[in-house]
């Protein structure tokens, strides 16, 4: 129960989620910088934040980070600011960081949210890449939806699910891996083998994009549980924010979308836990497993997401 809470508390902050790596903002749309009393005086310096975009979007954009002592990376003083909606900037107090007085403030970022934002007509990413997104690239969800939608009808072949039943059987891939899914619905492994892999083909290009955004030419393999579920909300994040405002997101589709999200969630943290002390496999077969169970993950979130835009039009 502690975990399911600790896992619903982290999801419900899906559209402001927080980073351990350093994230670098798009110069073109956000610009976060320090702030300090003019003049400096007293026995101490201080340092404040100011987060300034550069034109008014229809979504709030939040920027979380650290302050610290230049030189240093230290996590002792965290900040948090929101430019909200219509707005083009926001601000600690100039007074918020105290150092000594030969020290500089700096600034580590760690998270900008959303992951792409709209003025109304024009899309664009605020990481450090800089990327204009066309309404093309914001709604990867309608193909992808169509890709993952023909993938479901090929399993529809062998076994028919509804959409709920879907989501199960997509859990339980990551969960217990292909033979025990197999096995437990009373179908042909080979068959769960080729879905799996019409799957993942159909989510490729979504899944590659937003991790490129987030961690640059980091291998997929390599990434950690944490930085899988950090890349799962962005991905969600990337396909949602631009189409939806806050304010259409109903009760029903927002709750429905969260509860898949941390089911999905907890399969996937218990499924790393079971390949990562498997002692009757090889480690190429563990890494295998792992790796299927990350893209079938990510998979369930754009199903997830799909779900949600239905649900909302």
């Amino acid at each position: 129960m502690n975990k399911k809470i600790l896992i619903l508390a982290f999801l419900a902050q899906i559209f402001f989620i927080k980073s351990n790596a350093q994230i670098t903002p798009c110069s073109a749309v956000i610009n976060v910088e320090i702030t300090s009393p003019t003049p400096q005086s007293g026995p101490y310096n201080y340092f404040g934040i100011i987060v300034t975009l550069n034109q008014t979007y229809t979504t709030d954009v939040t920027v979380k980070g650290y302050i610290h002592d230049e030189g240093e990376n230290n996590t002792d003083h965290p900040f948090e600011i929101t430019v909200h909606t219509g707005n083009t900037t926001n601000q600690t107090s100039s007074t918020f960081y105290q150092t000594s007085p030969v020290s500089t403030g700096a600034i580590t970022i760690t998270s900008i949210a959303p992951f792409i934002v709209t003025n109304g007509s024009t899309f664009f990413n605020t990481f450090g890449d800089c990327i204009v997104n066309s309404q093309a690239v914001v709604d990867t969800t309608i193909p992808l939806a169509d890709s993952l939608e023909a993938a479901h009808d090929f399993l529809n072949n062998t076994i028919e699910l509804n959409e709920e039943e879907y989501l199960e059987f997509l859990k339980s891939i990551v969960k217990n891996g292909v033979a025990a899914t197999a096995l437990s619905y009373n179908i042909d492994s080979n068959a769960v083998y080729t879905y799996v892999d019409r799957s993942i083909q159909a989510s490729e290009s979504s899944i590659d994009f937003t991790k490129s955004s987030l961690f640059g030419s980091k291998p997929f393999d390599s990434l950690t549980n944490e930085e899988i579920i950090l890349l799962g909300n962005h991905l969600a994040n990337a396909n949602v924010a631009g189409r939806i405002a806050s304010a259409e997101i109903g009760g029903g589709c927002l709750a429905s979308f969260m509860i898949g999200m941390v089911g999905a969630t907890i399969n996937f943290l218990d499924g790393m836990n079971t390949w990562d002390n498997a002692t009757n496999l090889s480690p190429a077969e563990i890494a295998e497993f792992k790796r299927i169970g990350k893209k079938i993950y990510l998979n369930t979130v754009i199903v997830l997401v799909s779900h949600l835009v239905g649900c909302l039009s």
